[in-house]
């Protein structure tokens, strides 16, 4: 059976209370991590998230392209020269220009003025 992780935010007073309203509204075969989160994000903090999580999209690209080399390295070597082969050529090329122009994205230049 597949596994899937659920994120969601709800407004609640106590943490012991929103734990059972999940557990309720999902049944004990949810698996209900809850936690505290700050009301108010900083605009540098929200900013710090993305740029974290623009890094695992862009470990994940590599990981696809690695995944992908490694399919096509392994091919027999009757099929080296197939059709396969060069759809696997095109996907790998595809994903290095994506990892190029991820690599040109840079969160640290951004700087947020006060509010005052």
């Amino acid at each position: 059976m597949a596994r899937y992780k659920v994120t969601f935010t709800v407004d609640g007073s106590r943490i012991e209370a929103v734990k059972k309203q999940v557990l309720q509204a999902f049944g004990k075969d949810a698996a209900a991590q809850v936690e505290k989160v700050d009301a108010v994000i900083s605009r540098a903090d929200r900013l710090s998230a993305a740029a974290s999580t623009f890094e695992d999209a862009k470990s994940e690209v590599e990981c696809l392209r690695d995944e992908l080399q490694e399919w096509k390295d392994g091919l027999p070597e009757n099929l080296q020269d197939g059709n396969k082969a060069s759809e696997l050529d095109d996907a790998i090329s595809e994903l290095e220009s994506l990892l190029d122009s991820m690599e040109s994205c840079d969160f640290s230049n951004v700087s947020f003025p006060g509010m005052y």
